[in-house]
């Protein structure tokens, strides 16, 4: 048995309970919506820089409004299948730098993301995450398809975890280069003048 002591508990949903242990980890069980707050913070509000993780369980279908509102060390969240609702302002200047959805795009309130600068992944299968979607979200986001919760890559000379492996998907998802061929990217070689020009053209009329 291993014993984590807890900070705080409570109760965030009629069917939810939250608890924050010593390691910074949020703990949400349950199913359902989460509440919404507004006049009144979250009730993890005041441990909002403690925060490192949050742990949503299979079942929740809704994120509050200003949930995790100025959570400046929440890095990465994991959103599970089940949910279709992210509340207005909910992650509004969070530190997250990694988003991940499990299932199809919820519906977005105003500012959930802003000033949010992450990676998110998303199920390249799923036809709800179409581009308005993901524009929809603010903040700055670099989006990037998944199989099986791997990016899609059909480039043989892109390994994953390079430095630059995630601006060579979201150059090629978001229509700025495809490529030297279907397999191949080529990241060691140099650009020319006119490479450059028309990565430029395409990134500002993408």
């Amino acid at each position: 048995i291993t014993w984590v002591a807890y900070t705080a508990s409570g109760q965030c949903g009629d069917d939810l309970t939250w608890v924050l242990d010593d390691n910074g980890v949020l703990t949400i069980t349950g199913t359902g919506d989460m509440w919404d707050f507004t006049d009144a913070p979250a009730p993890w509000f005041q441990y909002r820089e403690q925060i490192q993780s949050v742990e949503l369980p299979d079942g929740l279908t809704g994120i509050g409004n200003y949930a995790f509102y100025m959570c400046s060390g929440l890095a990465s969240v994991t959103f599970p299948a089940s949910l279709t609702r992210i509340g207005a302002s909910a992650f509004y200047l969070a530190g997250l730098k990694e988003l991940r959805f499990e299932g199809s795009a919820p519906n977005i309130g105003a500012d959930a993301f802003s000033f949010v600068t992450a990676t998110a992944y998303y199920p390249a299968d799923d036809d709800t995450w179409t581009e308005a979607v993901r524009q929809n979200f603010g903040g700055e986001i670099t989006w990037i398809p998944c199989v099986g919760g791997k990016p899609v890559n059909s480039f043989t000379d892109v390994p994953e975890g390079k430095w630059y492996t995630t601006p060579v998907l979201w150059a090629v998802q978001n229509g700025v280069t495809s490529g030297v061929d279907a397999e191949h990217f080529a990241p060691d070689n140099g650009c020319t003048r006119g490479q450059v020009v028309t990565f430029l053209y395409r990134y500002a009329n993408k």
